[in-house]
């Protein structure tokens, strides 16, 4: 760390963890944060063809969780909050899992385990559809360097419900409701009170996405890399 010319953090929340871990100038560090492609994820109207493949009835609210299931993602607090969850919720998960992760959160389910669909692996082309679909995004996550998915279902003007855990705030801003890691209950108050209402939803999607297009965009990545490459390129006594 202390040979390189130059460190690029994703989020803020990783810029102060390298802070914290190494013993390295604050200059060296530049925020570089990921970019959304907010052409191809933006919200779909019509969703119908996959709720129906899903065999979600048109009424129903749905909530979704996309991405890996490893213990940071503290998913047995979402399966905790399901439980204190309208009983007509749905929750999609979609990415992959094996046999063992979907027995064990079946347990921490209970009788909540009906109301959930394993959709497994999902083509990139089609998850616009899914986070469109749903009405609420939900991250229980313990831990976050940035978490990609949160920005994708912003992008589409799907609003968040979600652990405030690392880049989480940053990623998130005005899209969605935090609530503090590990507490299931808030997780599921947070849910259940933005189902009850439409409007917010809406307008928390719209202010969502703005958010995305002006801070995450895939042209913000870029000109920040391109700035990254320019300070760091001066810094080498040898360069060319």
């Amino acid at each position: 760390m202390q040979r390189a010319s130059g460190l690029m953090a994703v989020s803020e929340a990783s810029r102060q963890a390298y802070l914290r871990g190494y013993n390295i100038s604050p200059n060296k560090i530049l925020l570089t944060r990921n970019g959304i492609d907010t052409q191809f994820f933006h919200p779909i109207e019509n969703t119908d063809v996959i709720r129906s493949s899903l065999k979600i009835p048109s009424t129903d609210p749905v909530i979704m969780y996309s991405g890996f299931f490893t213990p940071r993602k503290g998913l047995e607090y979402l399966a905790q909050a399901m439980q204190e969850i309208q009983p007509r919720t749905w929750l999609v998960l979609t990415g992959k899992w094996d046999q063992r992760f979907q027995d064990q959160f079946d347990t921490l389910l209970g009788s909540a385990s009906s109301r959930v669909i394993y959709a497994g692996f999902v083509p990139d082309k089609e998850m616009p559809s899914y986070f469109s679909m749903a009405d609420l995004y939900v991250s229980s996550s313990l831990l976050e360097g940035f978490g990609l998915p949160l920005a994708e279902a912003l992008a589409c003007e799907t609003p968040v419900v979600a652990a405030n855990a690392g880049a989480v705030a940053e990623v998130v801003g005005p899209g969605g409701v935090l609530v503090p890691p590990g507490d299931y209950h808030a997780l599921a108050q947070a849910v259940s009170e933005l189902l009850a209402n439409p409007q917010k939803r809406i307008n928390l999607g719209r202010l969502g996405r703005d958010h995305l297009i002006e801070n995450f965009s895939n042209e913000s990545m870029l000109n920040a890399y391109i700035e990254a490459y320019k300070r760091f390129q001066k810094k080498q006594p040898n360069s060319i």
